[in-house]
């Protein structure tokens, strides 16, 4: 499989998720016949400019959807509140900032004051000047001059705006508090960016598979046959970065599992004065997958998930020995033919699939999982490739 295309594809679907869908928050709206519906609401169309939405009483029932001619107010609690205007000839769903004397709003991408029911846009104009330059004229800070005439203190602060809802709702604010005029502020604080961190522990079933150089001494060819599996326990710590003011469906994850192996093997040497080979192998490392996930809704609690990105390896520790033996003659002490230690930071790929139910405060999660690590090189003689199966359950915090 190739690791770059999947890690491609899965970016791929994730920015898509993340920029072509809206997700439900909770709210209400507030229909053109006044009345008010409390539940979780979905925008419809452009953030910027909402056709309408989907609204649920609760999770587990099914949408309804409304278009703007049936709303008069959309409010996502703690995120956005809509309210229907008239700008000019449109009739349309603008944001509402700010609301007080003076109330700020955004409308496709372009911010508006109201006062009395009149609309201001607040913009700047391109002009091009004798020498050919372009300037921006910041048409805006004359308007809010004249808007905010009432308090000449602010001129400086008028003057430092920028054409960013930070700015304005900034500026906004400071003015009602000059004038001593109450105001709310409709400011999201959902949080762009979530971090979580999670512990796992579980158990690994290693798999390794070995390929020799021709050059190899001693147990060329015997060797060959050599694919050792076992189960050993894993633990680990992760963290979790998650976007929730744009998407609840994807994530980032991070994870550091130790995974260990031993293994004994006899191998038969009919053709040498000696009568077997005593193979020994250890091997010891931690794992780190970088994966992008992808989280499917059930319900409430219930969420399934499926993982995949890169894999590296650090902190790798590993010893090979071959120990000749022989039966015949028992005076004749056993001879180590073959000894070697190996270290590196083999890279890989990860992919995994698993469940998650929320409780109140965490989230308990199962996965299973699947790494691909290697190759492990020695000089040119040995080559290892471990895939490691796992089943791994844990809480996120």
């Amino acid at each position: 499989m190739n690791i770059k295309v999947v890690f491609s594809v899965l970016l791929l679907l994730s920015l898509m998720n993340i920029y072509g869908q809206e997700i439900y928050h909770g709210g209400y709206i507030v229909t053109d016949s006044g009345d008010t519906l409390k539940g979780l609401v979905k925008i419809t169309g452009k953030k910027t400019n909402p056709g309408g939405c989907f609204f649920k009483p609760s999770a587990d029932v099914a949408p309804i959807a409304f278009v703007k001619r049936s709303l008069k107010t959309i409010s996502q609690t703690d995120f956005r509140y809509y309210t229907l205007v008239i700008i000019g000839k449109d009739t349309v769903f603008a944001q509402k900032l700010i609301t007080g004397k003076i109330n700020l709003l955004s409308w496709d991408e372009k911010f508006y004051l109201e006062t009395d029911g009149q609309f201001q846009e607040l913009k700047e104009e391109r002009v091009q000047l004798a020498n050919d330059k372009i300037l921006d004229k910041k048409v805006y800070i004359g308007t809010l001059r004249v808007a905010m005439n009432d308090c000449l203190q602010l001129s400086k602060a008028i003057d430092a705006s920028r054409l960013t809802e930070s700015s304005l709702t900034d500026l906004f604010e400071k003015y009602h508090q000059c004038i001593n005029q109450r105001s709310f502020s409709h400011k999201s604080n959902i949080p762009s960016m979530k971090v979580a961190f999670r512990v796992l522990a579980g158990v690994n079933l290693t798999k390794m598979n070995i390929s020799v150089a021709k050059n190899f001494r001693g147990l060329y060819g015997y060797l060959q046959d050599l694919n050792w599996t076992r189960i050993s326990p894993t633990g680990g710590i992760g963290i979790r970065f998650s976007t929730p003011k744009f998407t609840e469906n994807f994530s980032l994850d991070l994870e550091a599992r130790y995974t260990s192996m031993s293994a004994n093997e006899i191998v038969i040497t009919p053709e040498s004065t000696w009568d077997y080979n005593e193979v020994n192998f250890r091997y010891s490392a931690v794992v780190m997958p970088f994966t992008f996930a992808y989280i499917i809704d059930a319900n409430p609690r219930l969420a399934f998930q499926v993982r995949a990105g890169i894999l590296k390896t650090v902190k790798l520790d590993g010893e090979f020995k071959s120990i000749q033996r022989q039966t015949q003659y028992p005076d004749v002490s056993a001879r180590e033919s073959e000894r070697f230690t190996f270290y590196g930071s083999p890279t890989g790929y990860c992919l995994a699939a698993g469940m998650r139910w929320k409780t109140t405060k965490n989230v308990l999660h199962i996965d299973a999982s699947y790494d691909n690590v290697g190759p492990i090189v020695n000089s040119t003689t040995v080559g290892f490739i471990m895939n490691i199966y796992a089943v791994t359950a844990g809480i996120t915090f």
